[in-house]
């Protein structure tokens, strides 16, 4: 969760956008 979270801050544009996406999904694992 924390590599993808650091992506969010790092990543520009589209791969910005495929992170959030990832982050999402982790997030809805983890609610469950």
């Amino acid at each position: 969760m924390y590599d993808c979270a650091s992506r969010l801050w790092k990543l520009k544009g589209e791969a910005q956008e495929a992170a959030k996406k990832e982050f999402a999904e982790i997030l809805q694992l983890l609610e469950g």
